[in-house]
């Protein structure tokens, strides 16, 4: 939604933390695959290298060290919404959330109202898809 935003760097950033959400289970559910094709299209760009890859979450953190809190949010917004994507938050993924949360300086509260406006925007684009179809 928010990722032509970023620059390519700060973009690069977010398809690791994704790809490391997607396998935090270690089961790649469709929805999640698809979710990563959908942000390839809306960045205009390719990241097939960073899904294959294996990534260190500490690494990945420290790269974001010198982001604003704009972006943080942002990137963090977007990490949710991809956690979420196959209604099943599973225990290694919420350990994920938790580490960025923390890492980005975010409180509890900010997070439960992202995931509340992730859950009314859901609710508006299948509200939006039941009446054009």
């Amino acid at each position: 939604m928010f990722l032509h935003l970023l620059r390519y760097d700060e973009q690069k950033v977010f398809m690791q933390l994704a790809s490391l959400a997607m396998k935090a289970d270690l089961n790649v559910a469709r929805a999640e695959a698809e979710l990563f094709a959908v942000y390839e299209r809306e960045m205009g760009r390719t990241f097939g290298d960073i899904l294959g890859a294996e990534h260190n979450l500490d690494e990945v953190l420290a790269s974001t060290v010198d982001m604003n809190t704009t972006t943080r949010k942002l990137l963090f917004f977007e990490l949710l919404g991809m956690v979420v994507s196959d209604d099943c938050v599973a225990p290694q993924e919420q350990g994920l959330i938790d580490r960025v949360r923390v890492e980005f300086g975010l409180s509890l509260e900010v997070e439960k109202a992202m995931l509340q406006s992730i859950s009314r925007l859901m609710a508006l684009y299948n509200e939006i898809g039941a009446l054009i179809s």
